[in-house]
């Protein structure tokens, strides 16, 4: 109930008074369907097509991403976007100490692990928490991202508007995009830009412990 409170309620509140809530994250917002990222998305890509424009995307997705989180880094992304340094240091001492059990509908396993045992990473996947968490720590990887290719973006149809459109992301997908206005560009330049920029993504998220799931 606690990290629920804390994490899952005032923190992400915080976040959305202030705003620091980043418009390409769809997921852990109020009212926020997926539904929205899916429209955007099919809109994004209408709009491409429509202004005949060269484009790549590149879709993505962080495998298993609050079980992956590395704690101390999480709760300082925490602590930059508001939180009180002893609600950070409260989960952290709770992450280290608490005692892992496995419940079926048999019952509840007598042997555990932890942290004192064996470090392991991750936010405890299904607590209240964790989507906070994630969130915290998107939000820092996009800023990232918007600072290494803050300049790109897609104009509007009649080529009076520009609009920074370089990434979508709902949770855990993220969809990034690359806008090329240059007609003489060739496919090899165009998927070599994108894959510097999926470095780039890939880069930041191995720094907070995460990794990108391929199938």
């Amino acid at each position: 109930m606690y990290l629920r409170l804390i994490w899952g309620k005032r923190f992400v509140k915080n976040i959305l008074h202030n705003d620091l809530f980043p418009m390409e994250q769809l997921g852990n917002k109020p009212v926020s369907q997926g539904t929205f990222k899916a429209l955007l998305k099919t809109l994004s890509s209408d709009l491409i097509r429509f202004i005949c424009e060269n484009a790549t995307i590149f879709n993505n997705d962080a495998r298993v991403c609050y079980d992956r989180i590395i704690p101390g880094f999480s709760q300082l992304c925490c602590q930059s976007l508001g939180l009180p340094q002893k609600a950070a240091e409260f989960m952290l001492k709770f992450l280290l100490s608490a005692e892992y059990h496995v419940t079926t509908a048999y019952g509840t396993s007598a042997e555990y692990f932890s942290n004192l045992n064996q470090a392991i990473y991750g936010v405890l996947q299904g607590s209240g928490s964790a989507p906070a968490i994630w969130l915290a720590v998107s939000i820092i990887l996009i800023r990232h991202y918007k600072s290494k290719f803050a300049s790109e973006g897609i104009s509007n149809p009649t080529r009076t508007d520009f609009i920074t459109n370089l990434l979508d992301a709902f949770v855990n997908d993220t969809d990034l995009y690359h806008m090329v206005p240059e007609p003489t560009i060739t496919t090899k330049e165009l998927v070599k830009r994108m894959q510097q920029r999926a470095q780039t993504w890939e880069k930041a998220l191995f720094a907070t412990g995460g990794k990108l799931k391929f199938k």
